[in-house]
């Protein structure tokens, strides 16, 4: 398990998921912010992505202004 506690994420690229990428394994995320992380124009998820295995909570965060051209 991945804990991801009062962390920012700003700024970040990525074309899978502009700032985490998850595959098979369980991330719980709290207390954090997601703010301007791109996947770019072809790809998918601005703030994370998940691929089918894995498991994500995400708990008392902020996500804004993130951009993927698939959701």
């Amino acid at each position: 398990t991945c804990h991801v506690m009062t962390s920012t994420f700003e700024d970040n690229i990525g074309t899978y998921g502009g700032a985490i990428f998850v595959d098979g394994c369980k991330v719980d995320i709290k207390e954090s912010v997601f703010n301007k992380n791109s996947a770019g124009e072809s790809g998918y998820g601005g703030a994370l992505y998940k691929k089918k295995r894995g498991e994500v909570y995400v708990n008392d965060s902020l996500m804004t202004n993130n951009f993927g051209a698939f959701i």
